[in-house]
């Protein structure tokens, strides 16, 4: 795959990488000449992405998996493997739990990664062990429309992953009046704006990561102000501004 990587590179007249991390990547990595390297983020869907759903959504979704009205809920999206670490996630619950004598409800959407069941398995049986099982919400893959609901009526969205290219489920989340918890390291650091659509932790200590959380959930006017900022954060990155950078890439080309 390298050596395909590297000859595809090299014969190109540009390649796109979605963040400043992905390009530095390409070049160290594939060794991709820097100067056919562009820099364009992938945009988001503001108009299925939207806190507008939330008033329809909110008592269909928390009836489909069987959670309170009014209960905080977190998020957390993506193909169920290792490096997407859904296991700190769980683990945050169970710190919340001590910090808050109470935790809000833990939503797990997505399917294991082929090869990955075992993984997926382990992940109940963590909560098992921690005693948050009860809290936890396995919801599988779901649509767009369904993941947009869970978006917007979710309180906070976890992103543990170890590294993203970019991090687009931030973006969604942003989108959707949702502010993101995420860790600092690849692509990130730049689909999450730190104070505006959301948080970004250096550690992967579960408490740290718990704290961060607590500190959004206990502060409501603070929520409310970090969501409406991380919507129009989110308006920053849309498709149409994608496809505008897109289309200079091709014009410098002719």
């Amino acid at each position: 795959r390298l050596r395909t990587e590297m000859y595809l590179a090299n014969q190109a007249s540009a390649v796109v990488a979605g963040s400043s991390v992905e390009a530095s990547s390409l070049i160290d990595e594939v060794r991709a000449p820097a100067d056919r390297v562009w820099v364009i983020p992938p945009g988001v869907d503001v108009d299925l992405f939207t806190p507008t759903r939330a008033d329809a959504a909110d008592s269909r979704v928390r009836g489909e998996l069987d959670i309170a009205p009014d209960r905080p809920i977190l998020a957390v999206v993506g193909r169920v493997q290792p490096l997407k670490d859904q296991e700190l996630a769980i683990r945050v619950l169970a710190e919340l739990h001590a910090l808050r004598g109470s935790a809000p409800v833990l939503v797990v959407a997505g399917d294991a990664t082929p090869g990955e069941d075992g993984y997926a398995s382990s992940l109940q049986s963590i909560a098992a062990e921690l005693g948050v099982l009860a809290e936890v919400r396995f919801a599988g893959a779901l649509s767009r429309e369904r993941l947009a609901d869970l978006l917007a009526i979710a309180t906070v969205t976890l992103v543990p992953s170890h590294s993203e290219t970019f991090g687009l489920v931030a973006l969604e989340s942003a989108a959707s009046g949702t502010p993101v918890i995420a860790f600092r390291g690849g692509g990130l650091v730049e689909s999450v704006s730190a104070g505006v659509s959301g948080l970004l932790v250096d550690s992967r200590d579960p408490r740290a990561w718990a704290q961060a959380t607590a500190s959004l959930l206990d502060d409501g006017a603070g929520l409310q102000r970090l969501s409406g900022f991380a919507r129009h954060y989110a308006e920053g990155f849309t498709w149409a501004a994608t496809a505008t950078a897109l289309t200079g890439v091709y014009a410098s080309l002719v």
